[in-house]
């Protein structure tokens, strides 16, 4: 019997785990602030938050492919903020319940598939 409780003990701690939703990542603007600023040697009171929504991404690149690598094509559940300093937008990343990662080349959307920026051969 205590074989049947542990792995139900275990089992909602999966679900627990897994029930997180991308609106727990969307609350994180602070940090992604905070670290836009350390980039770019500014006050966090410069870098303004445009937009904070939550995404399905077609791929594990989740919208920011590198050239030359390979992804997983599996809708992966995530979101993305968008920030501008001065006149710019700078765009972080996420894939529900990870921490957000700055992408410094988002891809370009072609109907349903990602683009990666093209890769220079000279």
């Amino acid at each position: 019997m205590s074989y049947f409780r542990g792995g139900i003990g275990l089992l909602f701690v999966f679900l627990a785990m897994s029930s997180a939703s991308a609106s727990d990542n969307l609350s994180d603007t602070g940090a992604v602030r905070q670290d836009l600023a350390m980039r770019l040697q500014v006050s966090a009171e410069q870098v303004a938050v445009l937009s904070v929504t939550e995404k399905t991404w077609p791929d594990s690149s989740l919208g920011c492919p590198r050239p030359g690598m390979f992804y997983t094509q599996a809708l992966i559940n995530g979101s993305q903020i968008i920030l501008r300093v001065g006149g710019r937008h700078y765009y972080y990343h996420a894939q529900t319940g990870k921490p957000y990662f700055y992408c410094q080349r988002p891809a370009k959307k072609s109907g349903a598939a990602m683009l990666a920026p093209p890769i220079d051969n000279t």
